[in-house]
């Protein structure tokens, strides 16, 4: 390698890179400048320029990393080695302080998410107690093994309780929905007409108002038919109440076949009066379904106490839904239809438009 240039050395040696212990010194260099890491004041590559420096400043005499030139100087080296190793210590042990406080952190939010599920405690409480004991230890392979384990557990864990939630979720959604069947079920028991278990004309009243609201907000059509049993005062009259009954049933049963929508509304108005609020339903329509019914309730075969045959009909006024209209205006325009109706001879059905 050639001549070497002397130097004094507080190691005691004198002759340069010669030395077994000097080129041993080189060699140390050599590798803390190829391991280096960014610290914060200088970062790897600016540390691997400086040992080189140093090196051949050893071994050639070269300049320093200071610029100078002079006999090599082995103690600042050897000061400079040190201090570069003592200052990655010091970096190392920071940030794995660091690591090991953000582990802290992580096993304390898992123990409170995990603290009330009974049914994954005892394994998840077991591999953060044992990532807690590798946190307190200096190994680091200790603690990469207990964070790998305590990562794949505990995403078991969640996933798991993912799919517990979903099924509670699933349950507490059916337990909700036999409620709120069962309480609709009790409104409507309470919203019916005992006898032919048509709405009431609570119920009737209550619908009427809100059809008109949705109307006004989404400006869909509706219509209104009052229907009204001919000849019922005479059946009454003439073969009581019993068969008066009768007839009524006999006609709300026919009110539900012609109108199955779940949002047609079929209500007893009152007596032998009945009302059917059709929603999403021009006038057009109405009438058809009105001339349906009619039909309907002439095709009845209904007999009297004796064994007689006795022809209902009904009459039927049609209104569709104005812009202006309130639930009186509404009932008042289908009434007239209805009286029309009447007029006409019964059993037959008229309209009244909006204005």
């Amino acid at each position: 390698m050639g001549s070497r240039k002397e130097s004094k050395s507080g190691s005691g040696v004198q002759q340069g890179g010669d030395h077994p212990a000097a080129v041993a010194f080189i060699e140390v260099l050599g590798a803390l400048g190829q391991v280096a890491i960014d610290l914060q004041d200088v970062n790897a590559e600016e540390t691997l320029n400086q040992c080189q420096l140093w090196s051949k400043h050893l071994l050639d005499g070269g300049p320093t990393p200071s610029g100078e030139t002079e006999t090599p100087s082995w103690e600042e080296a050897q000061k400079y080695a040190l201090t570069l190793v003592h200052r990655e210590r010091d970096f190392a042990v920071t940030r794995f302080d660091d690591f090991r406080q953000m582990i802290w952190v992580v096993i304390q939010g898992l123990r409170e998410a995990f603290r009330d599920d009974k049914s994954s405690d005892e394994e998840v409480v077991l591999h953060l107690d044992r990532l807690r004991t590798a946190v307190d230890s200096d190994s680091v392979d200790d603690l990469r093994n207990e964070v790998v384990a305590a990562v794949v557990m505990i995403s078991r864990a969640i996933e798991s309780r993912k799919k517990r939630q979903h099924l509670q979720l699933e349950e507490l959604g059916a337990q909700l929905n036999r409620m709120r069947s069962e309480l609709l079920q009790a409104q409507q028991e309470l919203a019916l007409d005992s006898m032919t278990r048509l709405y009431n004309r609570a119920s009737f009243d209550e619908l009427l108002k809100k059809t008109i609201e949705l109307s006004v907000l989404s400006g869909q059509s509706a219509c209104l038919l009052m229907i009204d049993v001919d000849f019922f005062k005479r059946i009454n009259d003439e073969h009581g109440h019993v068969c008066g009954d009768q007839a009524v049933l006999k006609i709300a049963d026919c009110l539900k076949v012609t109108f199955p929508r779940k949002t047609d509304f079929v209500a007893r108005y009152g007596g032998d009066e009945f009302a059917v609020i059709l929603q999403e339903t021009i006038l057009a329509d109405g009438q058809m379904l009105a001339k349906r019914l009619i039909s309907s309730v002439k095709n009845l075969d209904f007999k009297l106490d004796c064994g007689e045959s006795w022809p209902l009909s009904v009459s039927i006024g049609v209104a569709d839904l104005g812009c202006q209209d309130d639930p009186t205006s509404w009932i008042s325009c289908a009434d007239r239809a209805l009286y029309k109706a009447k007029d006409a001879g019964r059993g037959c059905v008229c309209i009244e438009q909006a204005k």
